[in-house]
């Protein structure tokens, strides 16, 4: 039995796709401004940033999950933990996401954050219950 970290095809594909990501968030800063990349950009750059965060956190999460040794679902559905992962690093790339948006639109304050803190916890117990 081969040991190693990266030798699961799902993980392969989360960390081609947050490279690929992670490239077009680096290009868009370096490359252009946000006045200069119009509406089109700056969605590219806060869609690009969500998955980078995505397949960092579903990484992330797969990686601690091995660790922490959680016991595999008696059914064998294995793959009902991976979509239980991915549904968690989505829930939580998007906290990153809707505060820099609202960043950009105007400032953040404490009630800002507490609205998002809010919204993420619901967020994750609503996936937490469901599967």
């Amino acid at each position: 039995m081969r040991s190693c970290i990266i030798c699961d095809m799902k993980q392969k594909i989360a960390i081609t796709i947050g490279c690929v990501a992670t490239l077009t968030v680096l290009l868009i800063i370096n490359m252009t401004t946000p006045s200069g990349i119009g509406p089109f950009g700056v969605l590219l750059f806060l869609f690009s940033l969500y998955v980078a965060l995505t397949s960092a956190l579903y990484i992330l999460l797969r990686f601690l999950f091995s660790i922490l040794h959680v016991p595999k679902p008696r059914d064998g559905s294995k793959n009902r933990q991976d979509i239980k992962l991915y549904y968690f690093s989505s829930v939580l790339a998007l906290a990153p996401v809707i505060l820099l948006g609202i960043q950009s639109i105007g400032g953040i304050k404490l009630f800002d954050i507490c609205l998002v803190v809010i919204f993420e916890v619901i967020a994750c117990l609503y996936v937490y219950k469901r599967f």
